[in-house]
């Protein structure tokens, strides 16, 4: 893994966590399609609940994976950052899933 996907990584796979889960919820706000089941409603915040904990998981993946030997860099400097990138990642992750996941802001 070169040094600059490494230290990239985990911002970008939280940028396209970010882009789907709220791109997800943008789909459920102007929802034409209305599933047939009589929780219509919640199957939309289920679906958006189960992409947070899939961003998560992935970025908690990412973080292990990131310090495992196999993926170490030669340079310290780079195993640093991309540590620290990656708790930030993970970090963010949370951070703007929050409000999504918890809420029903439709308005």
């Amino acid at each position: 893994m070169s040094d600059v996907i490494r230290i990239l990584i985990a911002p970008l796979v939280w940028l396209a966590c970010f882009g789907a889960i709220y791109g997800l919820h943008g789909l459920s706000c102007s929802a034409t399609f209305e599933p047939d089941l009589p929780a219509g409603a919640a199957i939309w915040q289920l679906l958006m609940i189960l992409a947070g904990g899939v961003a998560v998981t992935v970025q908690v993946c990412l973080l292990f994976a990131l310090r495992h030997r196999a993926f170490a860099s030669g340079s310290g400097f780079v195993n640093r950052v991309s540590a620290i990138l990656a708790w930030t990642s993970l970090a963010a992750t949370l951070w703007t899933s929050f409000p999504v996941l918890l809420s029903s802001s439709c308005a």
